[in-house]
């Protein structure tokens, strides 16, 4: 019976690939406007990933969620971890509900020049939020000197296999649930640890998410679908940086 299970699980898996590779999902929102998502999307509460972020957070540690969304990952750190938690997202919808769940949060649009954050943390979390701007490098930026422990951050895989079969058969990859314009930057996991380098980070550690069962976990670079690091400054790269533009 279990390998009957596992068979059947393992083609419905094939078939959804397949289809996946071929066919259009329809375009839901007219505009890509983070209200009329957050009125779409309604909640998320990805398990593997928040599960993740609460084994690297310290309890009670302070902690802020750019692009916190509802609040799920932040209520489950509040209740696992005993954190200080507060959150940002550009969604007044988003926020409302968060604030039901108890969060403290507000809205913020993080794109724009004048965002700047005022206090430390221990923890900054971006969550599936770097894919959705397109300069993340300047949020990185101004992010550099506002976290003690760690920069957690979570991104699609752009290499996952069923990607790759997309473009093999002359079709853009799909990661978007409502409007193809939800993401606006793409990586491999080779492409996010050269990047993130460049940015003036080092990568502590990476952790796939979620993905083909069990050989994601083996073979991240192909079968995660999403995986989640947690970087620290580069202050070699960082004085270096400085120096340079010292020296020019």
């Amino acid at each position: 019976m279990v390998i009957l299970r596992k068979a059947k699980s393992f083609l419905r898996i094939v078939r959804e690939d397949i289809k996946y590779i071929f066919k259009y999902p329809p375009v839901i929102l007219k505009r890509m406007d983070y209200e009329e998502y957050w009125g779409e999307m309604q909640d998320i509460n990805i398990k593997e990933r928040t599960h993740i972020f609460s084994k690297l957070i310290k309890p009670g540690s302070t902690v802020l969620d750019i692009g916190c969304g509802t609040g799920t990952n932040l209520k489950y750190l509040i209740e696992k971890n005993n954190v200080i938690a507060e959150g940002i997202d550009i969604s007044s919808t988003a926020i409302e509900m968060a604030k039901r769940r108890g969060i403290n949060a507000w809205v913020s649009d993080i794109t724009q020049e004048e965002f700047n954050l005022d206090k430390k943390y221990d923890y900054i979390i971006l969550s599936e939020v770097l894919e959705h701007i397109a300069n993340p490098e300047t949020l990185l930026s101004k992010l550099k000197q506002n976290f003690e422990e760690g920069l957690i951050v979570s991104v699609p895989n752009i290499g996952l296999y069923k990607h790759r079969g997309r473009l093999l058969f002359g079709r853009f990859p799909i990661q978007w649930a409502f409007h193809p314009g939800e993401h606006l930057r793409f990586w491999t996991l080779r492409d996010f640890r050269w990047w993130v380098q460049n940015q003036g980070f080092r990568i502590v550690d990476s952790y796939p998410s979620n993905g083909f069962p069990v050989l994601y976990k083996y073979f991240p670079s192909l079968f995660a679908n999403t995986i989640v690091y947690i970087l620290k400054r580069d202050e070699g790269f960082l004085k270096g940086l400085e120096k340079a533009r010292e020296e020019n």
